[in-house]
C-alpha cells in the first residue's frame, strides 16, 4: 500500500512539474519582444488642430470633390524641434507647416501597433487668403444692423 501511495505521489508531482514547465514556456512565448520598425517621414500641409498631445494637418485637398487627406501626429512639446517658431502657441489654424515625424511599427506577431510622433515642426507661412481656415472679417448682417428697440423715453 505504501508503494502505491508513493507511486501516486510521484506521478502527481511529475505531472504538476511538467504542467508548470509548459505554462512557463507558454508565458515566455507571450512575452516575446516585438519587432520594431522605425522610419523618418515628412509631410507639409495646413494646420487643422493643435492639441496638448497631438497635431493634425490636411496635406491634400481635392478642389473638385472637397475630399481631404488629414494626418494626426502625436506631439510631445518637450521633445520636438521648432524651426522658425519660438513656441507652439505661435501657430494658428490654417498656417502652412512642415512636420518631420517618426513612424514606428511594433510587430508582436499576431498584432501590430503603429505610433506616429513629431520630431520637427517648421513654420512655412501664415494662413493663406484662399484657405477655408482664414477668418473672415465680420460683416454686419441685416439683423444686427436693424434694432427693434425704440428710443428710451424718460416717462
Amino acid at each position: 500500500m505504501k508503494k502505491l501511495i508513493l507511486f501516486v505521489a510521484a506521478f502527481l508531482s511529475l505531472s504538476l512539474s511538467s504542467a508548470s514547465l509548459a505554462a512557463d514556456e507558454h508565458a515566455h512565448e507571450k512575452k516575446k519582444e516585438p519587432v520594431i520598425k522605425s522610419e523618418v517621414k515628412e509631410v507639409q500641409g495646413e494646420l487643422v488642430y493643435l492639441g496638448k498631445n497631438f497635431i493634425s494637418l490636411v496635406y491634400e485637398r481635392d478642389a473638385n470633390t472637397g475630399a481631404e487627406k488629414e494626418i494626426r501626429i502625436d506631439l510631445d512639446p518637450g521633445n520636438v524641434t521648432l524651426e522658425h517658431l519660438r513656441s507652439l502657441q505661435q501657430l494658428n489654424t490654417g498656417d502652412t507647416i512642415y512636420v518631420q515625424y517618426i513612424d514606428e511599427t511594433r510587430d508582436y506577431g499576431n498584432t501590430k501597433k503603429n505610433t506616429i510622433r513629431a520630431a520637427v515642426i517648421r513654420f512655412i507661412s501664415p494662413v493663406s487668403v484662399n484657405s477655408i481656415y482664414k477668418k473672415k472679417d465680420k460683416q454686419p448682417s441685416e439683423e444686427e444692423s436693424l434694432s427693434l428697440k425704440g428710443v428710451k423715453s424718460d416717462e
